[in-house]
């Protein structure tokens, strides 16, 4: 009897243990394999431009050159970034991006009161007359000895000639002594920021996975003069799957002047 009731107690005891040790999933820890698959991948970066404005506060286009008689200004913008990464669990990374720009970088903006035409242009296109009765904002072509150059109204006028070369008109030209009497300041180029049509890219580098899941990724967009080497940060999973979300930043990981935020979503 002693015999069967030890037998039993070493016989629960070691179902016990089994059933512990099937129902204890294994601890993994995340690698490069964590990395893996096709992802659609979305972020936002901030970004900042300079707007153009008069003397009455009105935005005449944007900051590419010394005007005077007109001011700049910083204003904020998010651009947005959508495309596909593709990581093949080994270290090595290929994708797309395409960047869809704010409105506001490259068109004027509506709360920033804009003249008429805004942005102004170099040519304008629209040659002085005596007899027109110009409003602020207005630009106009005017020859001034052998160079035509264009000009914009910083106050209401008719028959203001926009001519710096005869005593009598002179004074209707802005200059840094009369911004208080003046009628026209010369715009020298235009006050246009690039088109905002959507652009894509392609680009491709290496990524590296911590026994945490924190990684970074390293890539190049050899069509973007500009870009440089953009790093990101990301955290994954120690198995990857269908349908796992993907944190991506990059600033405040890395202290590097890239603000972007997002998500990578696997989707195959």
């Amino acid at each position: 009897m002693k015999r069967l009731i030890l037998l039993i107690v070493f016989t629960l005891i070691a179902t016990a243990s089994g059933i512990a040790q099937f129902a204890s999933p294994a601890v993994t820890t995340p690698t490069l394999a964590s990395f893996i698959g096709t992802y659609s991948w979305q972020a936002a970066n901030l970004n900042d431009y300079s707007v153009a404005y008069n003397l009455q506060g009105q935005q005449t286009g944007f900051c590419t050159d010394f005007v005077i008689g007109y001011g700049c200004s910083q204003e904020h913008n998010f651009d947005l970034f959508a495309g596909t990464i593709v990581a093949d669990g080994a270290g090595h990374l290929t994708g797309t991006v395409t960047q869809t720009r704010d409105p506001n970088s490259y068109k004027c903006n509506p709360k920033q009161n804009p003249t008429s035409p805004c942005p102004a242009i170099v040519p304008s296109g629209h040659v002085f007359s005596a007899t027109t009765a110009y409003k602020v904002g207005y630009t106009v072509d005017y020859t001034v000895g052998s160079v035509t150059r264009t000009f914009q109204a910083v106050r209401a006028s008719t028959g203001k000639t926009p001519n710096w070369n005869t005593s009598s008109t002179a004074g209707n030209i802005c200059s840094n002594s009369n911004l208080s009497t003046c009628f026209w300041t010369q715009i020298p180029r235009s006050l246009t920021n690039d088109d905002g049509s959507p652009t894509t890219m392609n680009f491709s580098g290496t990524f590296t996975v911590s026994s945490t899941g924190s990684g970074v990724m390293t890539f190049t967009i050899p069509s973007c003069s500009n870009c440089g080497t953009v790093k990101l940060q990301f955290t994954v999973s120690p198995v990857s799957a269908v349908g796992q979300t993907v944190p991506i930043n990059g600033l405040s990981a890395l202290g590097n002047s890239n603000n972007m935020v997002g998500t990578a979503i696997r989707i195959k």
